[in-house]
């Protein structure tokens, strides 16, 4: 894994290209000890956050859509919690195999490219959207994998200008409805990394 790669990412870096799917599959690529580099020895609690906010916010029986779902460190969570109705998706074929055993079904879907295969009441990223990573280009086609009433949960850096410079900000299809509080979410590079959840609904005029 290249190191500089995993630091555009990972770290908040303005400068770094968005939406690149090769970095992705650079990153994370058959990188099955994400869970143990990342959520153990960073201290990253994107996923807890996430599987909290739907918990405290919504029945079981709600269908839950999680992009980028890794190794299933937020399906897990939910599925202890009772939820049934979880499905996850990647780009990455080792994190599709690897997480399955906590989700209804798990599959391959590029949402820089296109929309789910059905629609949800939720939709959550708890790591996707960060310096590096992706920016609102997706926001098109999450909007249409949602119901009419459903709710995309984002987990990003509290810095605003990560919304500003990954087009957040402007995009036509989401409102901002809720913003947590920050919180220290990951320790990396020595320096604790903040981040906050923000509640998205899809825009009434589109």
């Amino acid at each position: 894994m290249n190191n500089m790669t995993l630091k555009n990412c990972l770290v908040h870096d303005v400068d770094t290209e968005y939406d690149s799917v090769k970095n992705q599959l650079d990153i994370y690529d058959n990188w099955l000890e994400y869970t143990k580099e990342i959520v153990v020895k960073q201290n990253w609690i994107g996923h807890a956050k996430t599987a909290a906010y739907v918990i405290s916010n919504f029945h079981t029986d709600v269908s839950i859509a999680d992009i980028g779902c890794g190794t299933g460190s937020t399906g897990a969570i939910l599925t202890m919690s009772g939820y049934r109705n979880v499905d996850g998706y990647d780009i990455v074929d080792s994190y599709i195999d690897a997480s399955k055993k906590f989700y209804r079904k798990t599959e391959y879907c590029n949402i820089l490219e296109s929309t789910l295969p059905k629609r949800y009441d939720v939709i959550i990223a708890s790591g996707l959207f960060n310096f590096g990573c992706l920016s609102s280009e997706p926001a098109k086609h999450i909007a249409k994998s949602l119901n009419r009433s459903g709710t995309f949960v984002m987990i990003n850096p509290t810095d605003d200008i990560y919304l500003e410079k990954s087009g957040w900000n402007d995009q036509e299809y989401f409102d901002i409805v809720e913003t947590s509080p920050e919180y220290y979410g990951r320790y990396a590079n020595n320096q604790w990394l903040k981040y906050k959840t923000n509640i998205l609904k899809k825009t009434l005029t589109r």
